[in-house]
Formats: structure tokens, C-alpha cells, sequence
């Protein structure tokens, strides 16, 4: 997520004096464009986006063909493909920049070239859809887990929910084409792109950049905090019921209660009894986390209790992309909008290049954090891996 005159963008316009600017003619340091550095950082952003969302996407596609298609995991295969196309995005406009193309010699070719391109337009675009995608994400674990009567039979199998993915690739880049269409323009006679700078002086352009900041961060990161602290709140109170319920009965005891039965019926009784459903399928999440046994207590506690252990399983991974959302995009975002609001920013500086390779990182962190929190993906990963190598 990125607004589309935010730092990335204002760092090319703010060292020249004039209002509508080249975008040849930019500024100096270690974000010049004639500079090695930075293009080979996002470049490697950009290939271990590539890499990482693709693999998640085929991962969740092989999940669908074991009948495990659900909206959780659409929605994280979409997440993945939008991170995917920001990514291809990323690399091919730092090595047109890096190369300075030209725009084409003609109006028509040129102008879509200028606001659809140069602009970063469709980077940006996809920046937007991500987070508008991580907003859908968090709505959906809320209703899943605060009401999962109303889920799973009113959300999750109605036509909303298949039409959700949707969403975000139209919704998400809105405040984006306006800005492609406003603010660039291509000049024939000069094959050149201009960038037309806002005046942050006016009342006017306060407001635009401030319904910028709102529509693409703020609101969403309000929302999705919403969500995750409602579900967190849920899963302690889930843990304080099962704490106060009574002890269940011990081996001995429960061998004992049994003893005057048959064998067959006693084994029975005594798995029965050693795994209770409800006290497990909120503990043995925690256990996953470092015990070894993590599995066989999954595979004891029945579908309820396997059930609820991937539900929360997938939302902490899913609240840990978020964390990391707001931790990438938080200093690109809140310094755009002070500049909005007419604060002075060094663009030269350390900070802002900073902020903005961190903006750009949240497009490859993703899988990383899939393949460490969430189990059904690294098993998939590793069936995946095995089956190649075979």
C-alpha cells in the first residue's frame, strides 16, 4: 500500500523548484537513479517476492484440490497474487528507470505511458490492492471467530464471499487512477514525462493528500486493528472458560472406573477419557508452538478440536502479517502526511530511503512468515519440494 504522491514519488519532485517537473531531472544522493544502490535493493525485493508469492500461490492452489477450498484461504491466495504482480512490478519499473526508456514517440502510446507507467501507477495500484486485500482478510477472521453462526451460514457459501477477491483489485487503486490522470502528462516535442506537484500550501491539496492517507492507510490499519483485538479478546475469554472447568479424570481413575468392562470397551472409554475435546482444542494450539507431541495431540482431540486448532492457527499467522503491514508502512506513511500537512522532510536523507525500501519490503515478507507460523503451508510447501525432487 502506497498513496500515490507519498515519499516514494514526492522524493523526485520536491528538489526542483518548478511545479510541473521532467521526471528526468531528479534529485541527488543515494536515491539518485544514476545511483547503483538502491535499484539493486529493490531488485532483490522484488525476485524474492516473485519467488515467495508464487510458491504460496501454487501451495494453496494444491490445498484447493484436497477439497480445502475455503475463504480463508482464497483470500491468502489472492494476498499472494497481488504481493506477486507488486513485486514483477517492482523489478521491470526499476530497470526501466534504472535504464531510462523513453516513453513512445507517439501522443496517444505516450500518454499511457507516462500516466500508467512512469506515474508508478500500477505499482502503486497493487501496493493499494494488498492492503485492501489485508483489510478483506482481517473482516473475514472477525466474522469467522466473533460470529461463526452467521459465517458459516450466511458468509462464507454466498455469492459476497466468492465475490470478495474481486474487491480489492477494484476498490483498492481508486484514489491511484486519479492521481495517474491528474498529476502526469507526457511531452511529445521533449519525449519526456511530467509530474505536475502538488502545492501543499493550498487547502485544497491538504485535503486531497489527507483523504489519500485515510483511504489507503489509516482506515484500513483502524479496521484490521479493530478486528485482531476483538478476536484476541475472544480466544482469552475461550481460555478462561476452559481454566475454570473441572479437573478430568486421571489415568488411574478412569482405568479403575472401567475395570468390570470388556476390553474392547475399555480402550475405548480410556482414549475418551485422557482427551477431552473441549479441554484440548484451546490449549493445543499454545503446544504446537514448541512441543514435540503437537501433532499426536492433534490427531487425538478429534475434528471439533483439529478444527479450532487451525482456526487459530491461521489467524495469529494472519495477525502477524498484519503487525508486520503496519511496522513496513507506518514511517513511509506518517511521514507523507505530515509533509501533507507542511512539515519539512530531508528526501536525501536516511530516514525517508529507509522508510521507503521498508514500504517496499512488505511486498516479499509474507511467505517468510507463512513458512514459520503456518503449519498447513509448510506441509504443503514440503509435500511440494518432495514431489519435485522425486
Amino acid at each position: 500500500m502506497s498513496s500515490g504522491i507519498s515519499m516514494t514519488t514526492i522524493k523526485f519532485l520536491t528538489e526542483n523548484t518548478t511545479l510541473v517537473t521532467p521526471l528526468t531531472t531528479v534529485g541527488e544522493g543515494w536515491y539518485d537513479p544514476d545511483s547503483i544502490i538502491l535499484p539493486i535493493i529493490r531488485c532483490c525485493i522484488g525476485t524474492m517476492g516473485i519467488v515467495g508469492n508464487l510458491l504460496v500461490c501454487i501451495v494453496v492452489i494444491r490445498l484447493w484440490s484436497s477439497n480445502k477450498r475455503n475463504t480463508t484461504n482464497t483470500l491468502i491466495a489472492n494476498q499472494a497474487m497481488i504481493d506477486f504482480v507488486a513485486s514483477v512490478i517492482l523489478v521491470t519499473v526499476t530497470l526501466t528507470e534504472t535504464f531510462k526508456v523513453p516513453p513512445p514517440n507517439n501522443y496517444f502510446f505516450g500518454q499511457v505511458f507516462c500516466k500508467f507507467w512512469a506515474s508508478r501507477f500500477l505499482m502503486f495500484a497493487a501496493f493499494a490492492s494488498s492492503t485492501t486485500n489485508l483489510t478483506a482478510i482481517s473482516i473475514e477472521r472477525y466474522l469467522a471467530v466473533i460470529h461463526p453462526i452467521y459465517y458459516s451460514m450466511k458468509f462464507a457459501s454466498t455469492m459476497v464471499a466468492k465475490l470478495l477477491p474481486l474487491v480489492p483489485w477494484l476498490v483498492g487503486p481508486l484514489w491511484q487512477f486519479v492521481v495517474a490522470l491528474i498529476r502526469y502528462d507526457f511531452l511529445q516535442d521533449q519525449l519526456d514525462c511530467t509530474y505536475e506537484a502538488p502545492q501543499y500550501t493550498s487547502a485544497m491539496e491538504k485535503v486531497f493528500g489527507l483523504i489519500l492517507f485515510l483511504w489507503e492507510y489509516f482506515i484500513p490499519t483502524l479496521i484490521m486493528t479493530y478486528a485482531f483485538v476483538k478476536i484476541a479478546l475472544k480466544f482469552r475469554q475461550q481460555n478462561r472458560k476452559v481454566g475454570h472447568r473441572p479437573p478430568q479424570p486421571t489415568g488411574a481413575s478412569t482405568v479403575a472406573a472401567v475395570s468390570t468392562m470388556n476390553d474392547h470397551q475399555n480402550s475405548i472409554s480410556v482414549m475418551d477419557q485422557n482427551s477431552p475435546v473441549e479441554n484440548s482444542m484451546v490449549t493445543a494450539y499454545d503446544a504446537t508452538a514448541g512441543a514435540g507431541t503437537s501433532g499426536q495431540r492433534g490427531r487425538s482431540q478429534g475434528p471439533k478440536g483439529s478444527s479450532n486448532i487451525q482456526r487459530k492457527n491461521v489467524t495469529k499467522t494472519l495477525f502477524i502479517v498484519f503487525v508486520f503491514f503496519v511496522i513496513c508502512w507506518s514511517p513511509d506513511q506518517w511521514a507523507f502526511l505530515q509533509y501533507n500537512l507542511g512539515g519539512e522532510l530531508d528526501f536525501g536523507g536516511v530516514f525517508v530511503n529507509f522508510a521507503i525500501v521498508l514500504a517496499q519490503l512488505n511486498s516479499c515478507v509474507n511467505p517468510f512468515i507463512y513458512g514459520l507460523q503456518y503449519r498447513a503451508y509448510r506441509q504443503g510447501l514440503k509435500k511440494l519440494f518432495c514431489k519435485c525432487i522425486k
